[in-house]
C-alpha cells in the first residue's frame, strides 16, 4: 500500500525507478562504500562523521521519501565529497523539467532560452520561483553541487537545478512537480509566468536571446576551426575530444592550414568543452603546435575558458600557457587545477544508476587558486550575449600578433 503512495507522487514526466525501501537502500550503500573504496580521498573535504551521518539519515528517511527525494538525497551525498568528477550524472538526467535555460551573469539570473509559448519571458532576469527569492533559492540548490570546484562551476550547475521540479519542490520552492511560478523582470515589467513541466526526455524547440549566433555557436562538431581572413588569425572550437582516428584527420587539417599561413595567430576555445582525453591533444595537437615555433612568440597563441571548461580541457588550457606562453581569455575554469580527477565507474545494482569518483589526484600549480584564472578577464555580460558578441574573441582578434 505504502509504495503505491509513493508512486503515484511522482511523475510519467521523469524516469524514478520504481524500487523498495530495500532495493534503494541497497543502493545507496553500494554508492557510499564504493565512493569511500575507489575515491582517491574521499574525505578530503567533509569530515567521515558529517558524511556518515548523511548517509545514515538517508537510509532512515527512505520509507517516508519519494523515489524522486532518495535520489536527490544521494546527490547531496556525492557533493559532499566535494570534487566534480564524483558525482552521479543519471540522477539528475532522470528528472522532469521546465522548458527555460537560465544563466548566471554576474549575479544576474537571465532567461536565455524559452519556447514560444513562454515568450514573453525571454531574457528577463529571475526576482524568484514562488515565494522564494532567487538568491536563498540559490543558496539552497548549491547543496547539490560540488563546493571543492570554482564558483563558475556553482553558477554553471545552479543554473540547471533551479528549472528542475524535482530539486525545487525538494527544497520547498515549488509545491506541484507539474507547474512551477518564476516571477521574472524584463525591462520596465515584472510578471509571474508560471511554466508546465516537460518529460526528461523532451529536446522542445528553443527560441534564444541571442539576436545572431557568435563564432563559438556556429557547429556543435566535436571540433572544428576555420581562418578569419579580415584578422588573419585561426580559431579552433575544441568542443569535446573526438576518437584518435578523427582528431589525427581535425590535426592534419589544421596542420596544413597554418603552414599556409605561417606566422598567423591562433586561438583555441575550450569555452564549451568540459573534458575527456587529455593526452589526445597532448601528444595529436599539441605536439604539431609546438613545431610551428612562431606560435611561441607572443600574441600569436590564445586559449579562451569560461565556467565549462573542467577537467581535460582545463589541463590542456593550462598545457598551452606554461609549455607555449599562450595568453588565456575568459573567466575562471569550472575546475580547479589542483584537485582530484580520472573518474573511475560504477553502477548501483538496481536502479543502474551510474556513479563516478575521482581516482587521482593533480597538483598542476603553485597554490590553491579557484580555478586556472585567464589572463585577461572578460567573463560573459547580458548585454553581450543578447547582442551576440564574444568579447572573448574580439579581444584576441584586437591583440593577435600576424608576422
Amino acid at each position: 500500500m505504502f509504495l503505491t503512495v509513493a508512486f503515484a507522487q511522482d511523475t510519467a514526466k521523469n524516469h524514478v525507478p520504481r524500487l523498495t525501501p530495500e532495493q534503494w537502500r541497497e543502493d545507496l550503500h553500494v554508492l557510499a562504500t564504493e565512493v569511500a573504496r575507489r575515491h582517491k580521498n574521499a574525505l578530503h573535504f567533509t569530515p567521515k562523521p558529517q558524511f556518515d551521518r548523511a548517509v545514515s539519515d538517508l537510509d532512515r528517511g527512505i520509507p517516508q521519501l519519494q523515489g524522486s527525494e532518495i535520489m536527490i538525497g544521494m546527490m547531496r551525498i556525492l557533493a559532499m565529497v566535494g570534487d566534480g568528477h564524483t558525482r552521479s550524472d543519471d540522477l539528475f538526467n532522470s528528472f522532469g523539467q521546465f522548458p527555460i535555460d537560465l544563466y548566471w551573469f554576474g549575479s544576474e539570473l537571465r532567461v536565455i532560452r524559452t519556447t514560444r509559448e513562454y515568450k514573453v519571458a525571454l531574457g528577463g532576469r529571475v526576482i524568484a520561483i514562488g515565494s522564494t527569492p532567487i538568491a536563498l533559492a540559490d543558496q539552497k540548490v548549491r547543496n547539490l553541487i560540488e563546493q571543492h570546484e570554482t564558483e563558475g562551476w556553482l553558477k554553471r550547475f545552479s543554473a540547471y537545478y533551479l528549472s528542475s521540479p524535482e530539486v525545487l519542490r525538494y527544497f520547498g520552492i515549488i509545491s506541484d512537480l507539474g507547474r512551477g511560478t518564476y516571477v521574472i523582470e524584463n525591462g520596465a515589467r515584472t510578471q509571474s509566468i508560471t511554466f508546465e513541466s516537460i518529460p526528461y526526455n523532451t529536446e522542445p524547440e528553443y527560441l534564444d536571446a541571442e539576436v545572431r549566433l557568435p563564432a563559438y555557436r556556429e557547429d556543435t562538431k566535436n571540433v572544428w576551426f576555420r581562418y578569419m581572413e579580415d584578422s588573419k588569425l585561426i580559431y579552433v572550437a575544441f568542443n569535446s575530444y573526438p576518437p584518435v582516428e578523427d582528431l589525427k584527420s581535425i590535426a592534419a587539417s589544421l596542420f596544413a592550414l597554418l603552414d599556409a599561413h605561417p606566422g598567423s595567430a591562433l586561438v583555441i576555445d575550450f569555452r564549451a568543452n568540459g573534458g575527456g582525453d587529455y593526452i589526445r591533444f597532448d601528444e595529436i595537437l599539441l605536439d604539431g603546435l609546438k613545431k610551428r615555433k612562431w606560435l611561441y612568440q607572443r600574441g600569436h597563441l590564445f586559449g579562451l575558458i569560461g565556467r565549462k571548461t573542467f577537467s581535460a580541457a582545463m589541463m590542456n588550457a593550462l598545457q598551452l600557457r606554461q609549455q607555449m606562453r599562450a595568453i588565456l581569455v575568459g573567466e575562471p575554469t569550472g575546475a580547479r587545477p589542483n584537485s582530484y580527477s580520472e573518474a573511475a565507474h560504477f553502477v548501483l545494482p538496481n536502479s543502474h544508476f551510474e556513479v563516478t569518483c575521482s581516482r587521482l589526484y593533480y597538483h598542476l600549480v603553485p597554490g590553491n587558486p579557484a580555478g586556472v584564472i585567464p589572463d585577461k578577464l572578460l567573463p560573459p555580460t547580458w548585454s553581450d550575449y543578447q547582442a551576440g558578441n564574444d568579447s572573448p574573441l574580439i579581444w584576441v582578434m584586437s591583440r593577435a600578433v600576424v608576422n
